[in-house]
């Protein structure tokens, strides 16, 4: 996992008299034993931690939040208690109606951690109440950018002009270049790389790129103005 996340998930359980914190990625969620460790490493001699959904044999149901709810409650003043749920987007509604009534109330020293593979599917109440924290897989929105379109784009040594014409561009290629870049861009926010309102400006361009594209305006213009915009040389991003 990446060590800026590691730091910040650190920080809030360190700094934060209680929080909730959702991480999700862009894929297949694969840093839950790291995450695991992490909470280990932080858990005092008086701490308890819970794990809820670790497998499929673990069904949960409405009683178990409800004992969750009086678990939390049973703890000194100086100890915390953490509660991991993993995938929570597949935990019932009956259920996170009986989880968003504690994370609702939150008490000291109580820390919620939920890991999601799909964050649209999380409940937008959940969302709110929780501090997001995006976790990049290996199989990040830049590295499947097309290796020829992504090079030309950072490369500050070459120019456009020389590269282009060996390239084979067609609609699909410069639509699914556009997409990662959008992902790309989400990642960057989600790490804090990106101010929301350069983001916001960005993904405007980005759609006026995916109309003309679907309009059929010449494809290497379009690639152009990708270069123009996120090219080394141009704008850091």
């Amino acid at each position: 996992m990446n060590v800026k996340v590691l730091s910040f998930l650190e920080g809030l359980i360190t700094n934060k008299p209680s929080a909730s914190i959702l991480c999700y990625c862009n894929g297949v969620f694969k840093s839950f034993e790291e995450i695991l460790s992490l909470v280990n490493k932080k858990k005092g001699p008086m701490d308890h931690v819970f794990i809820l959904n670790e497998n499929k044999d673990n069904k949960l149901s409405i009683k178990i939040f409800r004992e969750l709810k009086q678990k939390l409650t049973l703890k000194t003043p100086s100890s915390k208690q953490f509660c991991i749920i993993k995938n929570i987007e597949e935990v019932s509604i009956p259920c996170l109606n009986a989880f968003l009534k504690i994370l609702e109330e939150p008490s000291d020293n109580v820390y919620f951690i939920l890991t999601t593979s799909n964050i649209s599917r999380v409940l937008p109440t959940i969302q709110s109440r929780s501090y997001l924290l995006f976790i990049e897989n290996q199989n990040s929105k830049q590295k499947e950018i097309d290796d020829e379109i992504f090079e030309l784009i950072r490369d500050q040594n070459q120019s456009y002009f020389q590269q282009e014409k060996n390239l084979e561009i067609d609609k699909t290629k410069v639509l699914n270049t556009i997409l990662s870049f959008e992902k790309l861009l989400e990642e960057k926010l989600a790490y804090g790389d990106l101010d929301y309102s350069r983001y916001a400006n960005l993904i405007k361009h980005l759609n006026q790129l995916k109309l003309y594209t679907h309009a059929n305006v010449n494809l290497k213009s379009v690639l152009l103005s990708l270069v123009l915009q996120f090219s080394d040389n141009q704008v850091r991003i």
